[in-house]
């Protein structure tokens, strides 16, 4: 026999539960009254620097879009758009070298988890080699209950 779930005792189981993103030091603003402020406050490989007016709206966005006229219409540049607009790629990225790869089997030892120091720096060294022309970087998203979620996994492959 299927009984169905009581709708008042599953919205209360909701806002019961522990959530991670609870934990965040940096929350998400998610009203309609401003719009969405990027957060990126570095920008390594820059060619130009991050707008001025994302720093002024990253520190008070209230006294930062008083200034503005339609504020819910307001949208910043992408913080990269010079560097992805004037890209520039390699002579070897550009050569067809299509091979069927199979596979590799899946055994331990083709594999490094990397939880902790030790063995991200591990990682590193392998990826700093001059040998690797490739790599393919494979995230996996937590945002059950969350807006802004996390990165839970993150595959890395390289030749």
């Amino acid at each position: 026999m299927f009984i169905k779930e009581n709708p008042t005792q599953h919205q209360v189981k909701e806002r019961t539960e522990a959530r991670p993103q609870d934990k965040f030091t940096d929350k998400v603003e998610n009203s309609e009254e401003y719009p969405f402020v990027p957060k990126i406050t570095k920008k390594p490989h820059a060619k130009t620097n991050l707008d001025e007016k994302l720093h002024l709206a990253q520190f008070n966005k209230v006294n930062f879009f008083q200034n503005v006229q339609n504020p819910s219409e307001y949208e910043f540049a992408h913080p990269y758009e010079e560097e992805i607009n004037t890209l520039e790629y390699q002579d070897w990225q550009y050569e067809l070298d299509v091979k069927s790869q199979q596979p590799s089997p899946l055994k331990a030892e083709n594999f490094l988890f990397v939880h902790d120091l030790e063995t991200f720096q591990t990682l590193l060294a392998e990826l700093r080699s001059e040998d690797i022309k490739e790599i393919g970087i494979d995230l996996e998203h937590h945002s059950y209950h969350s807006y802004q979620g996390f990165t839970c996994l993150m595959q890395v492959k390289f030749l």
